[in-house]
């Protein structure tokens, strides 16, 4: 597929589909991973879009897939012609710019996660594909080079050419290959002193020799002889005028090889702290250094740091979005987490924090509004104030990867998951579940629901679904019910206790009587449904976000949306109707009626709880209706009216009334779904705030 945009006709369609701003996204560029100069312009490559850069102001100008035709923010490696046409390789496709059009291409390469692009000596363009070869265009013609038998290259992490025009590959898993004169030759394991097949990175020396990175230190082919030159294993590797070479350290600093073998660091203080990913040495000599946290400038004297971040997101993958009880927005990434209040953000993450998170997973909040987040490295617990971790230095945590975490609506127990089984948290004790002393089928649990009578499902990797009730254990299989498929992604539960399964294959509705199968749907893995205002449904995946209102479908992708990208991986909707979907490409936020993140003095983001002695319910839990009461107040004479807001844990409003001030009041919530609810109260110029359960 190819599509072409003029800037003209793009801002012309845009205009009109989001003339309500229907559709705003946030990205994260944070993560510089490639750099091109074109005169006085610096062409940046993050997870979060293109960015242009004037190298003598330092003004940005960043290109997305909602506000530009790039095909997909996730943007690998850039390679610009002589007539300054510029190509990315991006995670779904090409793309190319002529500073006019935009033009994407998916269907004409082997596989659209394109990791490298380079182009030879005769304008031909290369493209290396992470799954099914690579490919080359003339500007007229495609042709594809993935045939592994006639020793065509794949999974292709980086092309470079050298002076006659020969393409070499750098692999993960096979080697390096080379393309010379039509002939493919490959260097690897087993027919050179190569130790390892993973290739990294690739540059040309002046003398025609190829250097490269493995785990295990840099090498070098030269006339067919491979040999190494240095036991340091950079992340990426540069060539200056002179052809000095210099290795990019994640630790944060920078290695110029001389020649005589010595390595020297000079010191550059605006890298400390930084995983440096890709060096560009400019044709004056200077030195743009790409790192995880922005861009620095390095003349061999001075530095500069050029924050690229557009957002407080920490990455642009985010697995998982929560909105908590005071309707702060939490976003889960593949580099921590953060928290948005509706104008400020609060990250979690990085190597010199006190709480050092990489991937966040899932995220939810308990009936005391602590916000407990399952990460690769243990569970975290915010309490409001202080990010505390429990892993297994401190804990019966495994030393395992935590993948999801929910809480029990009737008592507050923590549940978590993990492949080393299932924990109970009430607080003080921890329970384990496992093969060994439970009916637990698998100890590879990936995804955890609780429904309104606090009964736990569990969905297994190859074993079925664990259903229990405190007591009893239930195994639904292939064998025994209607899942057709044993590895189980997610179980979500909407408002009427229906629960909602994605296999590896479909999504299965099962409402405790009959299993209905949604093969239509065709989301794949990593799909999951959530429920949204009255009886609509979204079903996230990799094809995009599906909404169900019961009658009809509608179907959402980055081509004929907002989304800043194609696979969606969750979902929430907060009070005012703004639907936020965290992709692998940054987050997404709709609403039919125009998207409203600002606060509002109704919404849960100004009304902080007083403490439960000035307000009290009864019964809790209740299961038709309860008694508000006030205690003694000494502004109470001065109060007329009262304003009662309902949110779910969606902080969706669910019910809003005015009465006239009275010290004890009673309310019906008869017509309320059983779950979890927040009581907010409007009195004089004070607010008020009671968690209770509706049975």
């Amino acid at each position: 597929m190819t599509k072409l945009f003029t800037l003209f006709s793009f801002f012309l369609i845009h205009c009109n589909l989001f003339a309500q701003q229907q559709w705003i996204s946030i990205t994260a560029t944070h993560e510089v991973v490639d750099v091109k100069e074109e005169g006085e312009y610096l062409w940046l490559a993050t997870d979060g879009g293109v960015i242009r850069l004037n190298k003598a102001t330092g003004e940005q100008e960043l290109f997305t897939s909602t506000n530009s035709g790039l095909g997909d923010n996730r943007v690998q490696s850039i390679a610009i012609e002589e007539n300054g046409k510029k190509w990315f390789a991006t995670l779904n496709g090409v793309t190319s710019y002529d500073d006019s059009n935009w033009t994407v291409y998916i269907n004409e390469l082997p596989d659209n996660i394109v990791r490298s692009v380079a182009i030879d000596n005769q304008g031909n363009k290369w493209f290396g594909t992470q799954n099914s070869g690579c490919a080359m265009f003339d500007d007229s013609q495609w042709v594809r080079y993935n045939n592994q038998n006639l020793g065509h290259p794949t999974n292709i992490t980086d092309i470079v050419v050298d002076s006659d025009n020969t393409i070499w590959f750098a692999t993960f898993g096979r080697g390096i290959t080379k393309l010379d004169n039509n002939q493919w030759t490959t260097y690897n394991s087993s027919n050179t002193a190569l130790p390892s097949d993973y290739v990294f990175d690739l540059i040309v020396n002046i003398d025609k020799s190829i250097w490269f990175n493995l785990n295990t230190g840099v090498y070098k082919i030269d006339q067919g002889i491979v040999s190494m030159v240095s036991s340091d294993t950079p992340k990426c590797l540069a060539i200056d005028q002179t052809g000095t070479k210099w290795f990019g350290l994640r630790s944060g600093s920078i290695c110029k090889y001389d020649d005589n073998g010595r390595n020297i660091y000079p010191y550059i203080p605006e890298l400390s702290g930084k995983e440096v990913e890709t060096i560009e040495v400019v044709n004056n000599g200077d030195f743009w250094i790409g790192t995880n946290d922005g861009i620095v400038y390095f003349d061999q004297s001075t530095s500069q740091h050029y924050k690229t971040a557009t957002s407080g997101l920490p990455d642009a993958l985010v697995y998982d979005i929560h909105i908590d009880n005071n309707g702060y927005k939490w976003f889960g990434t593949n580099h921590g987490a953060a928290r948005f209040d509706g104008s400020d953000w609060i990250n979690f993450t990085g190597k010199n924090s006190d709480f050092y998170l990489t991937q966040v997973l899932s995220i939810t909040s308990d009936l005391d509004g602590n916000v407990w987040l399952a990460t690769n490295s243990g569970l975290g617990k915010f309490d409001g104030q202080n990010m505390s971790m429990l892993d297994h230095t401190n804990s019966p945590l495994p030393f395992a990867i935590i993948r999801d975490v929910d809480v029990d609506p009737t008592n507050g127990d923590i549940w978590i998951t993990s492949r080393e089984g299932v924990l109970r948290f009430d607080g003080t004790n921890w329970t384990t579940f496992n093969t060994d002393n439970s009916q637990l089928p698998s100890n590879n649990v990936g995804s955890v629901e609780i429904d309104s009578d606090g009964v736990k499902w569990f969905g297994t990797g190859g074993s079925g679904i664990a259903k229990f009730d405190n007591s009893d254990w239930e195994i639904l299989n292939t064998a025994n019910s209607g899942v057709n498929i044993d590895n189980i992604n997610a179980i979500s539960i909407d408002k009427n206790q229906t629960k909602w399964i994605y296999t590896n294959m479909e999504v299965i509705e099962f409402d405790d009587i009959s299993w209905n199968i949604h093969s239509h749907l065709g989301f794949g893995w990593r799909g999951e449904m959530h429920p949204g205002n009255e009886n609509d449904k979204w079903f996230t995946g990799s094809n995009g976000m599906t909404k169900f209102t019961g009658t009809y479908y509608e179907h959402y992708t980055m081509e004929n949306s907002g989304l800043p990208a194609s696979w969606c991986r969750s979902f929430a909707i907060d009070e005012k109707g703004n639907k936020w979907i965290g992709t692998t490409g940054g987050v997404g936020i709709y609403n039919e009626n125009g998207v409203d993140i600002s606060s509002t003095p109704t919404s849960l983001n100004e009304m902080p709880a007083f403490s439960v002695e000035k307000v009290e319910i009864s019964p809790n839990p209740v299961v038709s209706s309860f008694n508000i009461r006030f205690n003694f107040l000494p502004e109470q004479s001065k109060i007329k009216d009262l304003n009662v807001y309902i949110y779910d844990t969606y902080s969706n409003v669910k019910k809003q009334v005015s009465l006239p001030y009275s010290d004890q009041i009673t309310l019906n919530v008869a017509d309320l779904n059983s779950g979890i609810y927040f009581l907010k109260i409007r009195y004089g110029n004070n607010l008020g705030q009671v968690k209770f359960i509706k049975l």
